[in-house]
């Protein structure tokens, strides 16, 4: 039996509708930084270079961005010592921080901003008060379709695996973004952690083997996979198939009848830290409308922040896409942490599904 999900959709769709009515507070602290660098650790090259300068031109504080090859990695690197001021994880992953205690508590007093976080995003399961982490982008994954290839209706995950689809899938080397979709197609929860249904998901995969186009955990967008000959479609973001429409690909998105999958990150200031303030002063410009706003603008992420629609390019704020219609979110589920046995088990298989990969 399909499993009904809402968790975040109908509630994020709700605050779209209301985000230009909300008056947006605009402060930044008045004390100085304690040093003049801020280590920003996230994936490479995921957050406007525009933003990084005017920061630095604003504040003094210059952003040295470290990139890490995936979320896991990063809090490995975090374990083992490595100083990072602001580290920005996926919501699935922002648990297993936690849980290790590597974050530290915010002071909210440097980050008067929080006060134009949207309510669908403050107090989130894996951080009740939102005392470690403040949220910073949201979006979709779906089916992004090469309709020049495919000639049959294409609605739901399931259609996928059809043999009338054929050609290859492009599917991204991250264990979630790869099993999230096949327990969608085969009726589970993708927060799961029985076994047997991580099991039954796998089963799945196996079946599309033969089809498959693994991208690179690091790579910026599946664009050039989706160019590549024989491939028909890839389980993507909705910025991956904002990518291939802006360079002129015959693409669609698709958001699946038997569930769409919500993702979201996270920032937070590990205990690792050598400029807690600066992170802060960092964070509290990130929650500024008209920065938050540049980020969908450059990156097409929907953002939490409230009081963003007058920043927001009018074509982009239409988009459905990007801010998608309470229908498409009916069936949704958010992506959240599961603990780090269930993980290892995800990466176990992923690692035998890859090895069946030709």
């Amino acid at each position: 039996m399909l499993i009904k999900r809402v968790n975040l959709g109908v509630i994020i769709f709700s605050l779209v509708l209301v985000l230009s009515a909300c008056a947006a507070s605009d402060e930044t602290p008045t004390s100085a930084s304690s040093t003049s660098e801020l280590r920003l650790y996230y994936w490479p090259e995921y957050l406007p270079s525009s933003i990084l300068e005017d920061f630095t031109q604003e504040f003094g504080v210059k952003v040295n961005y470290l990139g890490y090859e995936s979320g896991i990695d990063a809090i490995e690197n975090i374990r083992s010592g490595q100083s990072f001021d602001l580290v920005i994880l996926a919501f699935d992953e922002i648990g297993i921080a936690l849980s290790a205690n590597l974050a530290q508590p915010l002071d909210y007093g440097n980050i008067p901003n929080a006060a134009n976080i949207s309510p669908a995003f403050r107090d989130l399961v894996f951080d009740p008060g939102g005392r470690y982490t403040i949220p910073y982008d949201w979006g979709t994954m779906g089916i992004v379709l090469r309709t020049d290839r495919v000639q049959i209706p294409v609605t739901s995950w399931q259609d996928l695996w059809s043999e009338d689809v054929g050609g290859k899938i492009v599917i991204w080397d991250i264990p979630r973004a790869a099993f999230s979709p096949a327990l969608m197609k085969t009726g589970h929860s993708i927060n799961t952690s029985n076994p047997a249904e991580i099991e039954d998901a796998y089963q799945s995969l196996l079946l599309l083997s033969d089809r498959t186009v693994l991208v690179p955990s690091d790579a910026i967008s599946i664009l050039p996979y989706l160019e590549q000959e024989q491939v028909v479609a890839g389980i993507g973001y909705a910025y991956d198939a904002l990518y291939a429409q802006q360079e002129g690909l015959p693409v669609a998105y698709v958001m699946p009848t038997d569930g769409v999958i919500l993702w979201g990150e996270s920032m937070f200031i590990p205990t690792t830290a050598q400029n807690k303030y600066a992170a802060e002063l960092f964070i509290n410009y990130i929650l500024r409308p008209e920065v938050s706003a540049q980020i969908t603008n450059e990156y097409f992420y929907a953002t939490p922040v409230h009081g963003t629609d007058a920043f927001i390019l009018p074509d982009l704020l239409r988009n459905p896409i990007i801010f998608p219609s309470q229908a498409d979110l009916t069936i949704s589920e958010l992506e959240t942490t599961i603990d780090e046995t269930t993980l290892q088990l995800y990466t176990d298989y992923m690692n035998q599904w890859k090895s069946s990969i030709r």
